[in-house]
């Protein structure tokens, strides 16, 4: 009777490579050793190779060149496996899993609600807002099915049909008060960068830009102050804590802050990504959710892409 490699036998296998021992893969698993040796057996007889070299005298294993090379594999199924689960729990729930960075969410998506409440689309969202490194994190090992994505450069991934939709540049901020650090309209980022910076916390699109733009100009401005949330920096700029560097797009006419357009060369840009996996059906309201987007795109002009 031909084998059938089980998915068991091989997440007892990837922690067994984690581990080098076969008691702990065992109490991790809460299952007796000997099942974990039956299970290593049953594969090194499906891939007929060795898998493992018993160490008796260290109560441990080593991994033999063709388990590392297995491994890889097994890895891969289990991410799968993982995909494929979430892909179906979500087809059952009926729900449309976004990720939505908070700028964009704020500042972009918002303006869609109407259209989306008209298709009947918004009862059917199941929002995660994360920064847009760790939406994209979550959107490829299928946490989420869909995401908007900032990125400060041109977003690319052969998992990913990647659709942009909207580019804003990168100002500098500061406050409208009268006391407030004065700075030309039209200004290069070095002399900006003689002021102290509140800025985003890793993860966000903007400390990739802030980065970028040191770099560019050579420069090491003070931070002294790091958040997550945009209102706090614009506050904190407004008051005359130091200046910011933010997207237009994140800039209200309400706010009491004043804009400087930075003059550098070949600066980045914050685009807007409508983004999902390659091999992921989408179902038929995420399909109408999709398209909503690419219309709007299409009938503006406002990105190329499509």
């Amino acid at each position: 009777m031909e084998n059938i490699m089980q998915i068991k036998d091989m997440e007892y296998f990837i922690k067994l490579t984690e581990v080098r021992n076969f008691t702990q893969v065992a109490q991790a698993f809460k299952v007796s050793q000997p099942t974990i040796t039956y299970a290593v057996k049953r594969l090194e007889t499906e891939l007929n190779a060795q898998l493992v070299i018993r160490n008796p005298e260290h109560h441990s294993v080593s991994i033999t060149p063709a388990a590392q090379q297995f491994v890889v594999h097994a890895n891969k199924v289990m991410i799968e496996l993982k995909r494929a689960r979430a892909e179906i729990q979500s087809q059952k729930e009926a729900k449309i899993k976004l990720g939505l960075p908070p700028i964009i969410g704020n500042f972009y998506f918002s303006k869609f609600i109407p259209q989306l409440t008209k298709q009947g689309l918004v009862s059917k969202l199941n929002t995660d807002s994360f920064g847009s490194e760790e939406t994209l994190a979550k959107l490829l090992s299928g946490d989420i099915n869909l995401a908007l994505i900032g990125s400060s450069e041109p977003l690319r991934s052969p998992d990913l049909k990647l659709f942009l939709l909207r580019q804003n540049p990168f100002t500098i901020i500061t406050g409208s008060r009268k006391d407030s650090i004065k700075l030309p309209k039209l200004l290069s980022f070095s002399q900006a960068a003689v002021n102290p910076f509140i800025v985003f916390n890793e993860g966000f699109v903007h400390n990739k830009a802030f980065s970028y733009f040191n770099l560019s100009a050579d420069v090491s401005p003070q931070i002294i102050y790091k958040t997550t949330d945009i209102g706090i920096l614009k506050n904190m700029v407004s008051h005359n804590a130091g200046i910011g560097l933010l997207t237009d797009l994140a800039i209200d006419s309400h706010d009491k802050l004043i804009t400087h357009a930075i003059i550098d060369d070949n600066q980045p840009l914050f685009n807007i990504y409508l983004a999902y996996r390659r091999n992921y059906q989408l179902s038929i309201d995420e399909k109408k959710f999709v398209k909503l987007f690419q219309s709007h795109v299409l009938r503006n002009k406002k990105a190329p892409g499509f």
